[in-house]
Parts: structure tokens; C-alpha cells; sequence
């Protein structure tokens, strides 16, 4: 008979101990991603181009949930900016354990009519930003043995929208890069025992990718997408997934047998 021992599933969600960063550390995603890591024992480092609005959200977090919390400044564009953040967070909380890649940039319009700059600002951020926080991350992961990042995509990177339902061509198929990068990540870093998995977000009342849902396994070296395909639209399902996919849980071999 397994040894199923009172407590054994909340433990699998502790974090007690690890260190995250998380980019596009500002705003309401932002807050509920750190709060949730946070209540689970997680150290937590908030990083974006607005330093000053990433350390008053870190102090928050701070003071409610007893944890480290550090707010730093990152272009995610900027590769030499990147790889600062990332020795910021490993200088400021010890380490580095889990990287949420939720840094994004959208363009609205007729695709016939979107500036080159705007197509190329949505790249540089969404695709090449993530790219680069997760290679620097995973050089500091792989030297360590191990880690977990969780990419944020998008629900429409598996939808197609007519004009009047959406006008946003860059960043639906900056998401569906990022699906497919997350999945070859995966692939390529298991064997270092890094996670790398996906949520794919619908909007919520703000207007930002902010809810989560039901599973849907990948194909590669254990990744998912976490995808939503109902409201409600809260910041709250978006966090509990992440925080899922960060924690001890998703390593099924973690379970007593």
C-alpha cells in the first residue's frame, strides 16, 4: 500500500526556499503571480522598465507574506539589460530558481497598414525578450541543476480573428512563437532538469491576459499549456497556474509510490 502521509499534497505546492523572477514585474498580473509564490514561501524578485513601481510592489509583498522581495529595473529588449536583471535577482535573493516570462507589447491594427516598428516592437519583446530571459536564466539554472520557468502566451495564439473581433497580428503570432519556443525549451533543457511549460491566458476586465483553465499536454519533454476556454477572467486562475507549474507537483516521480 503507498504511504499516503496526511499533508503530502499541499507540500507538493510549497515553494519554501526558491527564488523567482518575474518579468513584467508591474501591475495587477504581476501583483497576483507574487502574491501567490510569495503565500507558498517563495522569495521573489519583480523586474520591469519601471524600477520605482516594481520596489513599492515588492515591499508590499514583503511586508504581507514575510518573504525577500526585491524590485529591479529591465529592459526586456536589451539583452546586456537582461543578464543584469538576472544577476540582480541571483545578488539580491541568493539564487535563482523560477523565472515567469510575463513581460509583453502589443500593436493595434489592419495588418496592411501596421508600421514595420510596430511589428518589430512586438517581436523584440514578446519573442526575443523571452528568449533571452530564458537563455540567462537557464545558464544560471543548468550551472545549479535545476529549475522551472513558465512562459505567459496567449489563447490567441490558437485562434484567428476577423477585423472586427480583434486587429492584433503581431501579438497573436508573437504567442504562438512563444508556444512553440517554450516547447522546444523544453525539449532541450530536460535533460538539466529544467521545466519549462506555458500559460495561454483569455483577457480579462483590464484588458491583459489574465485567467487560466483547463490542461492541455504537450508533445515534448513534459511541457504543457495551460490554457482557458471559460470565464471567469481573473488574475487569480493565471497565478494558481504558474504557481503550479512551479512547484514540486509537477514532477509526478515527487509522489509517494
Amino acid at each position: 500500500m503507498t504511504d499516503w502521509k496526511p499533508g503530502f499534497a499541499a507540500a507538493q505546492f510549497r515553494l519554501d526556499g526558491k527564488r523567482a523572477l518575474i518579468t513584467g514585474g508591474r501591475g495587477a498580473l504581476a501583483e497576483a503571480m507574487a502574491a501567490t509564490l510569495a503565500d507558498l514561501g517563495c522569495a521573489v524578485a519583480l523586474a520591469s522598465r519601471t524600477e520605482a513601481d516594481c520596489a513599492d510592489l515588492a515591499a508590499g509583498i514583503a511586508d504581507r507574506f514575510g518573504v525577500p522581495a526585491a524590485g529591479l529595473a529591465c529592459n526586456i529588449a536589451d539583452e546586456a539589460s537582461v543578464e543584469a536583471t538576472i544577476a540582480g535577482t541571483v545578488e539580491r535573493l541568493g539564487g535563482l530558481d523560477i523565472l515567469i516570462n510575463n513581460a509583453g507589447a502589443s500593436w493595434w491594427g489592419l495588418p496592411e497598414d501596421i508600421p514595420l516598428k510596430g511589428w518589430q516592437k512586438v517581436m523584440d519583446v514578446n519573442v526575443t525578450g523571452t528568449f533571452l530571459a530564458c537563455r540567462h536564466a537557464a545558464r544560471h539554472m543548468i550551472a545549479q541543476g535545476g529549475g522551472a520557468i513558465v512562459n505567459i502566451a496567449s489563447v490567441g495564439a490558437f485562434l484567428s480573428y476577423q477585423p472586427d473581433a480583434g486587429q492584433v497580428v503581431p501579438y497573436t503570432t508573437s504567442k504562438a512563437a512563444i508556444v512553440h519556443l517554450t516547447s522546444d525549451l523544453a525539449a532541450q533543457w530536460a535533460g538539466h532538469n529544467i521545466r519549462v511549460n506555458a500559460i495561454a491566458p483569455r483577457i480579462d476586465r483590464n484588458g491583459h491576459d489574465g485567467n487560466a483553465g483547463p490542461r492541455h499536454p504537450g508533445k515534448n519533454a513534459g511541457w504543457h499549456i495551460d490554457a482557458p476556454l471559460w470565464p471567469p477572467r481573473r488574475s487569480g486562475w493565471h497565478a494558481g497556474a504558474a504557481g503550479v507549474r512551479c512547484g514540486q507537483l509537477h514532477h509526478w516521480s515527487n509522489l509517494p509510490r
